[in-house]
């Protein structure tokens, strides 16, 4: 019986990380909720690089994604992003 409460108590614990960019992307938005994943991640490069390549896969956000990095390099980068706003344009097809 211990087992399957130390189990229990394991799984309750563990928060699993999201994997992908393509998890993320659902949450742009939704800023609580994704604050809270954000904080799951406990590489603070790892945090930097996936709010670098939200940045720039969805510049409409990277205003608020920028606000989160706290790197100089990161902060450096979307800047970048932030002063090319014609990639958030719809394109034209």
């Amino acid at each position: 019986m211990s087992f399957y409460v130390l189990l229990l108590i394991f799984l309750i614990g563990c928060q699993q990380e999201r994997e992908s960019i393509d998890d993320w992307t659902p949450l742009l938005g939704n800023w609580n909720e994704f604050d809270a994943q954000l904080n799951n991640i406990s590489d603070p490069i790892k945090k930097e690089i996936l709010l670098i390549q939200l940045a720039v896969q969805n510049p409409q956000y990277s205003k608020i994604l920028c606000t989160k990095v706290q790197t100089y390099g990161a902060k450096e980068k979307c800047q970048k992003v932030i002063e090319r706003p014609h990639l958030s344009a719809p394109r034209h097809k």
